[in-house]
This record gives C-alpha cells, structure tokens and sequence, in this order.
C-alpha cells in the first residue's frame, strides 16, 4: 500500500543488480563485504549522500523484511556494521515562497490581518509595543500587541521604505 517506498526499493534493488552484474542473488547470501563495496559503488556513481544512504536504508529494511517472514536465518547480519548519517541539506524554498509563507504567518499572529492591511503597515504605525492602524476597508482604528514572533518576522524584512514590509508592489 506503500507505492512510494516500493519505487524506491525497486530503484535500490536495480543499483544492487548492476552492482552485482547479475540480476538473480539469493539474500541469504549477501555478506557485509558486499554490502561495503555496494556502498562505495554507489559513492562512486556521484550519488549524494541521502540518496546513497536511501537505497542502503532500502536494501537493510528488505533484508529485515526477509528476517522476520523466515525467508532468511540469521548467521551474520550484512548490515550490521552499516551506520548512515544524514547530510543537512540546503533549503531549496524560493524567496517568494518563503516570503509567502511568512506573511501568513505574521497575519495569523495578527489575528487575521487582511493581506492588504499587513502591505500598507508603515514603520510609524509601530507604537509602544502595538502595532495601530486604520483598517483600510473599513477605516476602523485598530491596535494589535506585537508578539515576539511578530517581531521576529519584522526584523527579518527590515528595509530602508517606509513600510514595515517592502514587497516592491509600488
């Protein structure tokens, strides 16, 4: 019911093949040397780390699968020395999304403020810890306590306009 994990077995399972250089290997008979070298075969493919460390994960968790249905008796887990450790990888959010996303969130701190209110706060409606503004479709006055995360976000686009949030729209 998983189709995403079976893809990746099944591409893991091809990387094993052309390793191997055969298609048919029994599981009982793979050893932890085999299981070293697949690794460095795949290093040397110019996977990255989380890939290599994916198809590894993949093989252990069907030998596994193979050890607990009693298709393979243990003698010598092959994987047992295998130690996988996630690289850090860099955001791949593009500014407008992340900007996107930040405007959300300060709106949902601000109790809903509407999208056209949070682009027209100028830096002079910050007041004393609030932030006090007209409401522009309504013109009603209203005064919002700055939280710390509200605070966080705004010193994150801090610019030089006159606006708390530059979006470049003018």
């Amino acid at each position: 019911g998983k189709l995403s994990t079976a893809e990746l077995y099944e591409v893991a399972g091809r990387h094993f093949e052309r390793f191997l250089g055969k298609s048919v290997c029994r599981i009982k008979n793979v050893t932890a040397t085999q299981i070293a070298d697949f690794h460095c075969f795949l290093q040397k493919l110019g996977l990255k780390t989380n890939s290599v460390n994916s198809y590894m994960s993949s093989l252990r968790a069907i030998y596994n699968a193979a050890l607990s249905e009693g298709l393979v008796t243990v003698r010598e887990n092959p994987f047992a020395r295998l130690r996988l450790k996630r690289e850090e990888t860099a955001k791949r959010e593009r500014p407008v999304l992340e900007r996107a996303a930040d405007l959300s969130i300060f709106s949902f701190m601000a109790f809903g403020m509407p999208f056209v209110d949070i682009v027209n706060l100028r830096k002079e409606n910050i007041r004393g810890g609030e932030i006090v503004y007209n409401r522009r479709k309504t013109g009603t006055q209203i005064r919002i306590e700055i939280t710390s995360g509200m605070k966080a976000l705004i010193r994150k686009y801090r610019n030089d306009t006159p606006f708390i949030f530059d979006l470049g729209l003018t």
